[in-house]
């Protein structure tokens, strides 16, 4: 995942939030909202912009702050995760640190999510 692309190019440290992956000219701010939801980005907004906007109004949860993958069981860390309600009922899809993704339902994934380290608001 480009999560883990970023963390490698900076020694193996998960970005601090999803606004540094846009600014860093990774990823587009349109990743970070979702179809299902039907959030757009607004158009004409410069870089820094297109990262506060992700970072205020991202679909997604992010919960890979400082998370120094050298560190940790990547195969069941989870880095980002549907804000509650993005797909309808209890279930959501969970981005783990070795890239794969599961949809889980809402209690196992709050379980396992690293406590206090989610920087979107929900």
């Amino acid at each position: 995942s480009t999560l883990v692309e970023y963390a490698d190019r900076h020694q193996r440290v998960c970005p601090r939030d999803f606004g540094a992956l846009v600014r860093a000219g990774v990823l587009k701010p349109d990743v970070f909202a979702s179809r299902e939801v039907g959030t757009t980005v607004p158009a004409d907004l410069t870089l820094g912009e297109q990262a506060r906007w992700v970072d205020e109004h991202s679909d997604y949860i992010y919960a890979g702050a400082g998370i120094n993958l050298a560190r940790v069981k990547i195969s069941s860390t989870i880095l980002a995760y549907d804000k509650d309600g993005n797909r309808g009922g209890d279930m959501i899809s969970a981005l783990f640190a070795d890239g794969h993704i599961e949809f889980m339902s809402m209690v196992r994934a709050h379980h396992e999510i690293p406590q206090g380290n989610n920087t979107q608001a929900q």
